[in-house]
């Protein structure tokens, strides 16, 4: 059958765009970082919020709530933000492995979850093992700032002394 193989190629495409759309679907699927009478959920308690809004480069905005924590870091809401900054990239949440991939246009980072945890202190970027504090809350992952910026090129600018903007960073003059 000519042109049997045109009609393959879209209905594989369309295949994987539905298989990616449920993915970032179930990835960004948002229950509040809410326990019970509105806390936050634990590794989170005590961390003062931040608003982030992130920005796309052809103009879509998202608005979440990350923290800063502890050790003056931020850990923002990956599948709540990640959407309009991803522009072709992939995220994958395995939740029967409880782990989240994040693939930028040079590197790979993933955080696996343990059964029990809702905080870990390791990630896996570009097949290295890195110290990251990362927290699941309840399908929410929380990711450093600055390994998300790092990670899918954005450019990190404090709008306030309790929120930030990320945006896909300035082309690179080589």
């Amino acid at each position: 059958m000519r042109g049997g193989w045109l009609l393959r190629a879209v209905m594989m495409g369309a295949a994987a765009m539905l298989l990616l759309g449920g993915l970032l679907t179930a990835v960004a699927h948002h229950r509040s970082a809410s326990g019970q009478g509105g806390a936050p959920c634990a590794p989170l308690a005590g961390w003062q919020a931040v608003t982030v809004t992130a920005r796309s480069a052809w103009g879509g905005a998202r608005t979440g709530t990350g923290y800063r924590t502890d050790g003056g870091g931020v850990v923002v809401p990956l599948g709540e933000l990640a959407e309009p900054l991803l522009s072709g990239r992939g995220l994958y949440w395995d939740g029967e492995r409880r782990t989240v991939s994040l693939l930028g246009p040079d590197d790979v980072l993933s955080v696996h979850f343990p059964p029990g945890r809702e905080s870990v202190e390791r990630a896996v970027l570009n097949g290295a093992v890195i110290p990251l504090r990362a927290v699941l809350c309840g399908e929410q992952v929380y990711l450093p700032v600055e390994h998300l910026a790092a990670v899918l090129d954005l450019e990190v600018v404090w709008t306030g002394s309790d929120s930030l903007r990320l945006a896909p960073a300035e082309p690179r003059s080589r």
